[in-house]
Formats: C-alpha cells, sequence, structure tokens
C-alpha cells in the first residue's frame, strides 16, 4: 500500500528534505494502520484559500484559527478518501533555521504532528477508544513516535535517558520534557 505525497507550497520554498522525512515516517507506520488512508498533503497555511484561513476550529475546549494549525486529517467521506495535510511552514517555523536542519530535530517535529494525525485516523477507523479525540490522537502519537525513534535512534535514546537520570535531581523540568518524548512502558 502506498500513501501518495502531494507537496503544494504556493509560494514558500520549503527544506529539501521534509518530502523524503515524511516518506521514511510513512513506511514506518504498520500498514494495517494506513489502510483507508490515501494522501498526505504536505503544504503551507497561505497556500490555502481565504474561507478556510477565515475558519475557527475548536481545539481542546478553545476556539482557535485553522491558520494556526500544524495539521489536519480529514476523514474519508462518500466518494473520497482520507488524507492528512501538514502545514509545514507552521510545524518549522517556531524553531531557528540551524535547528531544524538537524536530521533528528526536524524528524522529531515533523513525527510529533504526522503521528497525530495518523493517530486520528487510526481512531477513527481501527481502534475507536472513549475519551477526548485529541488526548487519543496524542497516545497514538506517542506510541508511534517511540515505536520509530526506539528503532532507528536507539543509542540516541539511550543516551538521553542516562543524561535525564543524571540531571533529573538538578533540572527536574527537563526530565518532563524528555520523559514524554522517550518513555517506555
Amino acid at each position: 500500500m502506498t500513501i501518495e505525497i502531494i507537496e503544494n507550497y504556493s509560494e514558500w520554498a520549503p527544506p529539501s528534505y521534509v518530502r523524503g522525512m515524511v516518506e521514511a515516517l510513512v513506511k514506518s507506520v504498520p500498514e494495517k494502520h494506513l489502510v483507508g488512508l490515501e494522501s498526505i498533503i504536505l503544504t503551507t497555511t497561505t497556500a490555502s484559500n481565504r474561507s478556510f484561513r477565515r475558519k475557527k476550529v475548536k481545539h481542546r475546549g478553545r476556539m482557535r484559527s485553522k491558520v494556526e494549525a500544524n495539521g489536519s486529517y480529514q476523514p474519508a467521506w462518500p466518494g473520497h478518501a482520507a488524507f492528512i495535510r501538514l502545514y509545514v511552514n507552521n510545524i518549522l517555523a517556531p524553531y531557528p533555521p540551524a535547528a531544524t536542519r538537524a536530521s533528528l530535530i526536524s524528524k522529531l517535529l515533523l513525527a510529533e504532528t504526522l503521528f497525530h494525525e495518523v493517530g486520528h485516523h487510526i481512531h477513527l477507523t481501527k481502534a475507536l477508544e472513549f475519551g477526548n479525540r485529541e488526548d487519543v490522537a496524542d497516545e497514538w502519537a506517542h506510541r508511534l513516535t517511540r515505536q520509530y525513534f526506539g528503532r532507528k535512534y536507539w543509542l540516541v535514546v539511550r543516551l538521553t535517558r542516562l543524561i535525564v537520570r543524571l540531571y533529573k535531581p538538578t533540572y527536574p523540568h527537563l526530565d518532563l520534557y524528555l520523559e514524554s518524548v522517550i518513555k517506555q512502558r
């Protein structure tokens, strides 16, 4: 099963590695979770039409502009398959360009959003769980992220765990951030 990856950036020029990273991340997801997902659209919020940019959505109890989103999941409807949109400019913009050039950091940023949206797809099509849909999608994102980075960057994960254990008493906030990304069940 192949998921089509479509790029539509309008005038914005993304870093050259984005498409390859997204392809690698999609290949890491078990195929049983991707059944029914037709494509992933890599785009920017500026490439969207005006009516999209003006829309508001309820996110975790608050009304937010769609322009602030890092991604969106569109479920299947009659005659159309499900797809995911990743707003690459929003995913990479908050971080300095030097940081996003590092392969591990940019993969982590893209994985966080992509796997969250895949989590929405899994929740809707495979494993309907009780609870807030954003929380369920976050849980799937954590599972898929741990699976990908645990396999591909196992040495970095182990070193990070060691650093967290050594510096936990000195920097308690470091534990909260890093453990949420790499914790094991």
